[in-house]
């Protein structure tokens, strides 16, 4: 039996002010509540105010800030505090603070995209710390890089793709680069302290310099 044939109409127009156009000036800072991706490329989902976006940073909810660098490179916030797993409450203080916090930055070049990570587990009873930095290319398509940090071991691990190294490659983290994973809850539109220790991580986990407007090795 035929399929019947599919009539193509007209697609529904997008409603307007539940997407919004990423900042193109240097330092143009935007909210939303969430985000999609086109193409590989993020667009703002449901913007917020700059008010409505502070009111949510110190609310602990779920929040998206873009940043347009003034080097060019846009820098997008995902922060997604969570409750800590029941498990957990359960064996600590009665005190302490259940809600964790997730958040990913994503930073975008004109070839590559860095995405770095942190989890805390606690408000109150961990430091916020960097867990990975994943090189990838600007649609997400290949992996050029990633190191997995493990503050509490004070151990990375380093994925290499662009040489013949094959598998993970761990090693002990010295003082510096040890420190440089732990920071303050990090605030949408001051973005220094974690480009800073970014950088610093980079460099000293072999990666090299932050430069994400490099060609890819082999294209």
């Amino acid at each position: 039996m035929a399929e019947p044939q599919f009539q193509a109409g007209t697609w529904p127009a997008t409603p307007g002010g539940l997407l919004a156009p990423l900042p193109d000036q240097p330092g143009e800072l935007k909210f939303s509540k969430e985000y999609i991706l086109r193409r590989g490329f993020p667009l703002l989902l449901n913007p917020m105010t700059i008010a409505a976006g502070q009111r949510a940073y110190r609310a602990h909810e779920r929040l998206i800030a873009a940043q347009r660098l003034h080097d060019g490179m846009l820098l997008l916030s995902i922060v997604d505090p969570q409750r800590a797993h029941q498990s957990w409450i359960d064996q600590t203080s009665p005190g302490a603070d259940p809600i964790g916090y997730h958040s990913r930055f994503l930073l975008y070049g004109m070839e590559r995209l860095a995405e770095i990570s942190l989890h805390r587990r606690s408000l109150s009873e961990e430091p916020l710390s960097i867990s990975s930095i994943d090189i990838r290319s600007r649609d997400r398509r290949r992996e050029i890089w990633r190191c997995n940090f493990r503050h509490d071991q004070a151990v990375a691990t380093v994925f290499e793709a662009r040489g013949a190294t094959l598998g993970g490659v761990t090693s002990d983290l010295p003082p510096g680069l040890l420190a440089a994973l732990v920071l303050d809850h990090p605030v949408p539109g001051a973005p220094d302290d974690i480009l800073r220790r970014t950088r610093k991580l980079l460099d000293g986990m072999g990666y090299g310099e932050l430069d994400l407007d490099l060609p890819l090795e082999g294209s």
